[in-house]
Order: structure tokens, then sequence, then C-alpha cells
């Protein structure tokens, strides 16, 4: 960053693989803030242990319907998600000195058990893609209740079947 935009403090912090910005000092320099997005997620794919990095302008306006770009993209919330995310490879994560992480967008942290017990709930098995979206207005059903207002899942029908 030195190099390039000279002195200042940047980069605020590189938390949860995503890195932070100074919003303030960007546009008090007068600098274009997508070119200095890209110029980073193009200097943070050249390292090992990286398979990738998107900008927030890139997460907000492009549509990602499958793959590990997909989960990043789920992740994201403009208001409060870093300028850059990054993209570990598999099995990497951001060393903490406490405490683990659960966020990589890998089928080892994605694909999880689903458990439904109870009353008029059928014993069975089912190897289905679920999306954890569904798990509310599932719940909903269940209940005959209107899902939350939010949800955005569907009910899960394999549940019901007999």
């Amino acid at each position: 960053m030195l190099a390039v935009y000279g002195s200042g403090k940047w980069v605020l912090a590189v938390d949860n693989d995503q890195v932070y910005l100074d919003h303030t000092l960007i546009e008090t320099q007068k600098l274009n803030y997508n070119e200095m997005c890209d110029r980073i997620a193009r200097f943070l794919i050249r390292f090992k242990g990286v398979s990738g990095a998107l900008t927030a302008k890139e997460l907000a306006t492009m549509e990602y319907t499958y793959g590990i770009r997909s989960f990043v993209q789920k992740g994201f919330y403009q208001k409060r998600s870093g300028d850059v995310a990054i993209i570990l490879e598999p099995g990497l994560i951001e060393y903490k000195l406490t405490g683990t992480t659960h966020g990589s967008p890998y089928t080892y942290d994605t694909h999880v058990p689903l458990l439904f017990y109870g009353w008029n709930i059928k014993n069975k098995t089912d190897h289905t893609h679920i999306n954890i979206t569904d798990i509310a207005p599932t719940i909903s059903n269940m209940l005959g209740i209107q899902p939350p207002n939010a949800a955005t899942g569907n009910v899960i029908q394999g549940i019901f079947e007999k």
C-alpha cells in the first residue's frame, strides 16, 4: 500500500478473512476506492494459501449462484462486511489465539447433519441438500404459523412425506 498510495494507515483491520479499509482516508486523499480494492484483491491472490479474493463491489453487484463464491456472498452484509473478502485454500483458517471458525465455504464446514424429532416426524434418513434458510419456514409450517418476515428459505417437504 505504501509503495502505491504513500504513507497512511489504509488498512484498519484484517479479520474474519476480510480486509477493512479506512474510507475516510481514501476519500480525503481523493483516491479511487474500487481501484484500490481491485488492486488489493489482485495482490492477495498471489500468496500461498489464498485461493481467491472478492471485492465488496463484486459481492454487492454480481450474482454467484453456486460454488465457493456463492457461500462467501451469502455471508456478505454490505453495511458491516469488509472491503475485500479473502478465500483461503481448503484446510486453512485465520489463526486466532483462542477459539476457532466455522466460516469457511468448504464442505467440511457447510455440510452438517440436521435432525428433526418429535410428533408427526417419520423415522427416516434423507440425504437431500438442505439450506440453513429452510429451517425457519419448516418449523413455522410444523407449528402452523407464518414464517418470519425475513425468511427466504422453503419448507423441507421430505420430513412430511410418509
